[in-house]
């Protein structure tokens, strides 16, 4: 049971941060602020989450993990509060700087717990699967939520329930640690099956250089619409509600084709399942470019969930996959997408102020189509060598 509860926390976190991450750029736009700003906030969170990442990264274990999760859940309640009685439009570039130091100090440690509780390749695929699926069903939440309630009671409700989120994750994972010892000891009773169920996949190639090349530009391409959008479906007229639903379906499709991963094997390692995934990228940015009401943001936010869905799939897989990598490898991942949270709402907002509403997203079916050749033609030429060693 634990093995499956542990993914309701980074659910609610991310549920918080997508709250925030709507929630403050739309706040922006209302006001009248340029694109620049509206997008700045996703930037603001993404500077100091690359820092502190990398600062915790030096010397995060299994043993300090819990006591970064605790204080990064009661940091959220506080930020949270913070929001509500310090409202002003643009004091809430230092609380969102303030939620990005928090959120470096819950997603690491937690891949660093959650390893814990899973054992084996098997299990490795399945906790991929299940994290993937957890954080990004919270991301999906958080507008899915906030929109309604932002429209029916006020904004200010929508930070009340992260107070409610924070203090959720402090109770529920301190329970949660006090009953390692017991999931340990079941563990040493279950791990002989697991492991000959497992796909064994000591002998395949090292991959995560392509895992950050691929997740480099989708993050890139993510915090693009998410710092852009809400300017754009403000400009056409799209309702709050309709913009929160949009960015919530992204999330939810990301979500569930994580879920339907935990069932894969060796997709991972092909070439035609990688640019299956990217093709979904390349058409939802071009259908945000084009598109100009709900309907067309809702198929287009679908499809993109698909795609980085997959692609966060890879990253994490390949960045795990290898153990005595791993420590390494994940200061690596929430680095690229740290920058790719950076950099994207930057070029988003300088395009669309300069060029067109319609570039940034034209942009992201360019780069995402350059990633995607360079993932399939390594995939190739890897199989390409195992085959001639093969013969």
């Amino acid at each position: 049971m634990e093995r499956f509860l542990i993914y309701f926390f980074p659910a609610l976190m991310d549920m918080a941060f997508g709250t925030i991450f709507f929630l403050c750029p739309m706040r922006l736009a209302e006001s009248g602020a340029r694109a620049t700003l509206v997008s700045g906030i996703i930037i603001a969170w993404a500077i100091p989450y690359i820092i502190s990442n990398q600062l915790i990264g030096r010397f995060i274990n299994a043993r300090n993990a819990v006591k970064m999760l605790l204080g990064s859940s009661f940091a959220i309640a506080v930020i949270s509060i913070c929001f509500i009685l310090v409202p002003g439009p643009m004091i809430q570039y230092l609380w969102v700087i303030l939620s990005g130091i928090a959120g470096a100090f819950f997603f690491a440690p937690f891949q660093t717990f959650m390893k814990e509780f899973e054992t084996g390749s098997s299990g490795l695929v399945r906790s991929t699967g299940l994290y993937t699926f957890a954080w990004s069903f919270g991301l999906a939440c958080g507008p899915f939520v906030s929109g309604p309630v932002w429209e029916n009671y006020g904004w200010k409700y929508c930070h009340a329930l992260n107070i409610i989120i924070g203090f959720l994750c402090l109770f529920g994972i301190y329970f949660l640690s006090k009953m390692r010892k017991t999931r340990r000891a079941l563990h040493d009773e279950t791990s002989a099956s697991v492991q000959k169920e497992s796909v064994n996949y000591s002998g395949m190639p090292d991959l995560a250089w392509l895992g950050w090349i691929g997740s480099g530009a989708g993050c890139v391409v993510i915090a693009i619409i998410r710092g852009v959008f809400p300017k754009t479906a403000t400009e056409y007229g799209v309702a709050v509600s309709g913009s929160g639903l949009a960015l919530a379906l992204l999330s939810f499709s990301q979500a569930f084709t994580g879920l339907f991963l935990c069932f894969s094997k060796k997709w991972m390692y092909r070439p035609l399942p990688v640019g299956a995934f990217g093709v979904c990228g390349i058409v939802s940015s071009i259908l945000f470019g084009f598109g100009s009401g709900t309907f067309s943001y809702c198929v287009a936010a679908v499809l993109f969930g698909i795609y980085s869905g997959g692609f966060f799939f890879y990253l994490v897989f390949h960045s795990l996959v290898h153990p005595s990598k791993s420590a390494r490898y994940i200061a690596v991942n929430e680095m690229v997408v740290g920058i790719g949270g950076t950099a994207g709402p930057f070029l988003g907002g300088v395009l669309s102020d300069n060029v067109g509403l319609g570039m940034p997203y034209y942009f992201s079916a360019a780069l995402i189509s350059v990633a995607v050749v360079v993932q399939i033609i390594a995939h190739l030429q890897k199989d390409e060598r195992k085959t001639l060693h093969s013969v």
